[in-house]
């Protein structure tokens, strides 16, 4: 499988959805969501971080010149 050729991380820091997830996780929390919405919220943000995670491991860094 050809992966995608990416900045290395020296040169541009690598970003995680920590920030989205804790902002729309506490924004739930706050204004009291049913528990489906906690589920639906769950289940999307699991998949953003395994598809962060795969796109990680699956890219080239390249340096510049």
């Amino acid at each position: 499988m050809k992966g995608r050729r990416v900045l290395a991380a020296k040169n541009i820091p690598t970003r995680l959805p920590l920030l989205g997830t804790v902002a729309y996780s506490t924004a739930l929390h706050y204004w009291g969501a049913p528990e489906w919405l906690w589920g639906v919220f769950v289940f999307l943000m699991g998949f953003v971080w395994v598809a962060v995670i795969v796109d990680m491991i699956a890219s080239t860094e390249v340096e510049l010149p």
